[in-house]
């Protein structure tokens, strides 16, 4: 169990994206932090991303969605590393 808060994770999540690109769900579930977490908790830190404005999330029909840093997201991501 992570003993970071849903912001601080929500921060890591932003970061992932940030430096990674754009992932789908299925791909956030491969990235190495998060795969003791379940899917549940992914999109707990995923909506308290969009939340904050760090993220958007990409809908497409018929596709899964795709999760992208914003550029406040961006910006919180080079401040905070």
């Amino acid at each position: 169990m992570s003993k970071l808060s849903l912001k601080e994770n929500a921060q890591m999540l932003t970061s992932s994206l940030t430096w990674g690109g754009a992932k789908t769900l299925e791909q956030l579930k491969e990235l190495e932090w998060l795969q003791n977490i379940s899917e549940y908790g992914i999109i707990m830190y995923i909506r308290e991303a969009e939340r904050h404005g760090w993220i958007r999330t990409k809908f497409t029909d018929g596709k899964p969605n795709v999760y992208i840093s914003t550029a406040k997201g961006r910006k919180m991501a080079n401040e905070r590393d």
